[in-house]
Formats: structure tokens, C-alpha cells, sequence
């Protein structure tokens, strides 16, 4: 009796279940280049956040309301400089009224991110204080 619960019946025998090794290092190689993806290309997004609410500032400043342009351009270089963002600078900006005669700054820039040998990822922002 002992022996016939020892050996099973293919027939009945359980499916087996989940990754073989190389369904393993498949997924894993997979999830490596999506998190070095992300790791360079998520601090250009968070740059960008960081522009559109220096953009946000200078239009809510009530000093800025009848600064020329090139006063809105040094603060802007100001708050760039306390943000560490090296991406733009302030002679990128274009300072404009809107009909209604509000302060509108806007920037259109590009970001070059080199992902391995000689591929490249390329990036157009168009941030607008407009948008906020």
C-alpha cells in the first residue's frame, strides 16, 4: 500500500506552474531597460515641471506686471539658477500680452537624451504660462 502512494498517476498528476529560466532572464532584461529608460528620461519631465512653474511665478509676480522684457528675463535666470535648470536659458523666452492684456511667457526647447551607442532620444517641450 505504501509503495502505491509513493509513485503517481501522470494521468492525475498537478500542471506545473510558472517561469522557466529563460522566461526569467527574458523579463528580466526587459525590466532593466525600461527602468534605465525611465532613470533618463523621468529628470526631463520633472526639468520641465520645473520651467513651467518659474513660468507660472513670473506671471503671478505682481512686481512683473510693467517689467520690461529683459527685467522678466533676469528673474527668470534668478529662479533658473536656485532650480539648478540648465536646459533653457532666459533668451529662449517669449514674453507676450494675451488680448486681455495679461503677462503670457512661453518656451519651446528640445532635449537630447543619449540612451546607448548612437541612439538618442528626442524630447520637444512647448511650456507656456498660458496652459496653467
Amino acid at each position: 500500500m505504501m509503495n502505491q502512494t509513493m509513485t503517481m498517476n501522470p494521468a492525475i498528476a498537478p500542471r506545473q506552474r510558472g517561469i522557466s529560466l529563460m522566461g526569467l532572464i527574458v523579463v528580466a532584461i526587459v525590466g532593466v531597460i525600461v527602468a534605465i529608460l525611465l532613470m533618463k528620461v523621468i529628470p526631463t519631465y520633472i526639468d520641465n515641471r520645473e520651467i513651467a512653474n518659474i513660468l507660472h511665478q513670473l506671471v503671478s509676480d505682481p512686481d512683473l506686471q510693467g517689467a520690461t522684457p529683459q527685467d522678466i528675463r533676469n528673474s527668470f535666470d534668478k529662479r533658473a539658477l536656485i532650480n539648478d535648470i540648465t536646459v533653457i536659458d532666459s533668451s529662449k523666452l517669449n514674453i507676450a500680452q494675451d488680448p486681455n492684456g495679461h503677462l503670457v511667457i512661453s518656451v519651446k526647447y528640445h532635449v537630447k537624451i543619449p540612451l546607448a551607442f548612437n541612439i538618442s532620444l528626442w524630447i520637444d517641450f512647448d511650456t507656456s504660462s498660458a496652459n496653467l
